[in-house]
């Protein structure tokens, strides 16, 4: 029979847990609603982006565009902070109609359509393929309310914030924290303020080896082989037309992106070539520029996305060979 002073013994234990842990959901959850209000940059999706910007010039595209393009670093037509980059992972931007109307979207709201553009479009099969069921942008998120609370529950969560990583367990935050402490920078938590950035997503990440990613892509490949995991351009020639159509002063490029040797091998082997896929958009588009060689592995954090200290020398190759493109043209 439980005795009064047992009773009054585990009150107090399960009030010691308690408050232990609720300070520890504060300490969890008060810096990721702080961090997120203040500094956009740890919405490691990239929703903050969708906000009106004053630019005409814009990037389009997957993690390869939005980790492997600063707009800040044009030094051309496209320079004086009037670039912007509003591309988005993989599992949110493939050229899926919700991403398309996104964008058109963006440019009704922040490009002026009696200036010239450049629009920037990155493209390689991954992009091309029926993928995207996880897309944030299925939720139907307004463009016009950055500052509403449902961008905070959209672009991450507590641990991803603490881990300082896109990808966060509990470990994770508890390394980040450490290290963050420590003076150690980590990933996408140390990347500049996204509207500093002009959306730009720098990977500040390092890795040796690219056998792991050489390994995922193999597996892609052979998906489409054995599997009808195909390879589709309507969404994005119906963007293009789109842009065509309100934008006549707009400059369209399609862009290859790079990756690392062994990565490119597999996208060479992949049927149809990426080239013959996108033949039906070169009529409605000013160039098409294949990149995918256009720098030595490394450059490349995982083989597949450029790193931050890449990035400059990347984007003057990409603005120089537009802008030759548009020399070369009758």
């Amino acid at each position: 029979m439980e005795t009064p002073a047992s009773s009054t013994s585990n009150f107090k234990l399960f009030r010691h847990w308690a408050i232990v842990i609720g300070a520890g959901l504060a300490l969890a959850i008060g810096p990721w609603f702080s961090q997120l209000y203040t500094c956009p940059c740890v919405d490691s999706r990239g929703v903050f982006r969708l906000a009106p910007v004053e630019a005409n010039h814009f990037i389009f595209g997957t993690s390869r565009a939005a980790q492997g393009v600063d707009p800040r670093q044009f030094r051309n037509t496209m320079s004086g902070n009037n670039a912007y980059n509003f591309s988005f992972n993989l599992s949110d931007s493939p050229w899926s109609p919700e991403y398309c109307s996104l964008i058109l979207s963006k440019l009704e709201e922040s490009a002026n359509p009696e200036l010239d553009s450049e629009l920037i479009f990155f493209v390689d099969h991954w992009s091309l393929a029926s993928q995207g069921s996880n897309s944030i942008f299925k939720r139907n998120i307004p463009s016009s309310s950055r500052n509403q609370l449902t961008y905070w529950w959209y672009g991450t969560n507590p641990l991803q914030v603490l881990a300082g990583s896109e990808v966060g367990d509990l470990g994770g935050a508890i390394i980040g924290l450490t290290q963050r402490a420590l003076g150690v920078q980590r990933g996408f938590y140390d990347c500049p303020c996204i509207e500093r950035s002009r959306g730009w997503m720098p990977n500040t990440g390092k890795n040796p080896s690219f056998s792991g990613k050489i390994r995922e892509y193999r597996r892609h490949a052979s998906r489409h082989d054995s599997t009808s995991y195909g390879f589709n351009i309507y969404n994005l020639s119906q963007l293009i037309l789109n842009i065509r159509d309100d934008f006549p002063q707009a400059k369209i490029h399609l862009i290859r992106p790079p990756v690392c040797k062994g990565i490119r091998q597999i996208e060479d082997s992949l049927q149809p070539s990426l080239h013959t896929l996108i033949q039906p958009l070169l009529p409605h588009v000013d160039t098409y520029i294949d990149l995918s060689n256009a720098l030595h592995d490394s450059s490349f954090v995982d083989g597949n996305h450029i790193n931050a200290m890449s990035v400059p020398h990347f984007t003057h190759i990409l603005e120089d060979q537009i802008t030759n493109h548009a020399l070369q043209q009758p």
